[in-house]
């Protein structure tokens, strides 16, 4: 059973004259939803069903004008109360927009009946394969497809099936230009089916290297071109202690998407186990067996949640997170790898470097890029400068001056190394009989439910109670 791990608040919107206010709902099975209520009365306007994706002024529009109990004219827009149905005809008659029957006009006589797409899927459907080409054409002309990078062809206002980008889709940020470098070496991926786009990965080590030579703690700059065409690039690839040559990096496919904030769910543990949740790829310390790190709960005897330092828990991530720049002391600074990317990182991170004062790169912020906040999370060897840009704000729909407190919070707890998964377990008891026919009395604490990428004792800790209710009560 899902349930919700955290709420991000959004900030408020005016729309239709009417401010409201928006929170986005984060689940622990990955999914988000995004509520809206009015700022002055309260009203849950999504109350029988959520947004699954970052709701428009018109979406909203309709809300208020539902709950108002508003008609709405489909050719200009015009509210009237629904109960005025005199008004409504009246309106109908007059608008030069709508039809008798209250429908848009377009000038077809089939206007209101036949959608545009239903048309183009019967031409499809009766063009032969010697007109596809020419079909093709006359679509991307009427602007109803469009010509993808990749050379296939894709709705005008939809990814493209065959590389997945869209049409307004801004370019993805190569890092081998930030860094001034070129790739050191190009591997090109076989296509799974036939018919599927060519891959390529190109690749390099941070501060130059050899092609064959293995390099421990050393990052790499990488980018993935899908069909030729640049579709994630980044330089958050690290060898760590382990020697990594550029070939090895290969199968390490980077996400091209963004990836929402979530809690990892870890692989089951066996019963008696002496360590703490482990996934093939990370691992945690062992569970400790200070009082503190036990959660109970007297309505659920025989029940129990143990809070588990991880330390290997990865940045705060999600699209949804403002831009951070982490700042070592020792090393270049790069931009945040999984949160949102800006349009124009590239410049941002050239400010930085060429400024070298913390003052008048807040003030290059605000002046050049719309920023209305900025805040630092900061260790004695890294900083992390959180900031709200003009693009980001549209990204998320929220109004200045932006909250960047919870941001801030998540990055320092993962600069303090305060991140824990939580594991819940169940209390088994039993008897063992013997050869002898002796028995000897037995019990054990057994995995019920575990979940890790939790920022911040507090949270972990009220996300564990819950957690225990959840799965006793369950």
């Amino acid at each position: 059973m899902s349930r919700i791990i955290r709420e991000i608040d959004r900030g408020t919107r005016t729309v239709d004259g009417i401010e409201v206010h928006i929170t986005e709902l984060v689940w622990q099975d990955e999914g988000r939803n995004f509520e809206v209520h009015r700022t002055d009365t309260g009203a849950d306007l999504t109350e029988d069903g959520c947004f699954d994706t970052w709701p428009t002024d018109d979406q909203i529009t309709d809300l208020l004008r539902t709950a108002q109990d508003l008609w709405s004219c489909p050719g200009c827009g015009t509210s009237i109360d629904a109960s005025q149905a005199d008004l409504i005809v009246d309106h109908v008659r007059d608008c030069d927009r709508v039809d008798g029957a209250g429908h848009p006009r377009t000038g077809c006589a089939m206007s209101g009946r036949v959608a545009p797409q239903d048309v183009v899927a019967a031409l499809y459907r009766a063009a032969d394969d010697d007109r596809l080409p020419w079909l093709d054409e006359l679509m991307i002309a009427a602007g109803f497809l469009r010509r993808c990078p990749c050379g296939a062809t894709a709705p005008a206002d939809e990814r493209c099936d065959q590389c997945g980008l869209s049409d307004d889709e801004p370019a993805a940020l190569s890092y081998f230009e930030v860094y001034r470098c070129e790739p050191e070496a190009t591997y090109t991926v076989a296509a799974l089916a036939d018919g599927d786009p060519p891959l390529q990965i190109r690749i390099a080590a941070v501060g130059g290297g050899t092609v064959g030579v293995a390099y421990a703690d050393n990052d790499w700059i990488y980018e993935v071109h899908l069909a030729g065409t640049l579709v994630c690039s980044g330089v958050d690839l690290h060898s760590g202690g382990f020697a990594r040559t550029t070939r090895r990096w290969r199968s390490c496919s980077p996400n091209t998407s963004p990836t929402p904030t979530r809690p990892r769910r870890c692989t089951a543990i066996g019963s008696d186990s002496a360590t703490g949740p482990t996934t093939p790829s990370t691992a945690v310390d062992a569970m400790s067996d200070d009082p503190s790190a036990t959660v109970t709960d007297e309505r659920h005897p025989g029940w129990r949640a143990r809070l588990i330092h991880d330390d290997c828990a990865g940045e705060p991530d999600g699209d949804a997170l403002a831009p951070a720049l982490l700042a070592s002391s020792r090393g270049r600074p790069r931009p945040a790898k999984g949160v949102y990317l800006p349009g124009h990182a590239e410049q941002i991170l050239a400010a930085w470097l060429h400024l070298a004062d913390r003052d008048r790169f807040c003030r290059y912020l605000r002046r050049w890029h719309g920023v209305t906040a900025i805040t630092v999370a900061s260790t004695a060897d890294l900083d992390v400068i959180i900031f709200d840009t003009a693009d980001y704000r549209d990204h998320v729909g929220m109004q200045p001056p932006a909250d960047l407190s919870a941001e801030r919070g998540e990055w320092q707890a993962w600069l303090d190394g305060d991140v824990y998964g939580v594991q819940v377990q169940r209390h088994h008891s039993g008897t063992t009989t013997w050869d002898d026919n002796t028995t000897t009395a037995t019990w054990q604490w057994r995995e019920v439910d575990a979940v890790r990428g939790l920022y911040g004792h507090a949270y972990a800790t009220r996300y564990a109670h819950d957690l225990l209710h959840d799965c006793a009560a369950g």
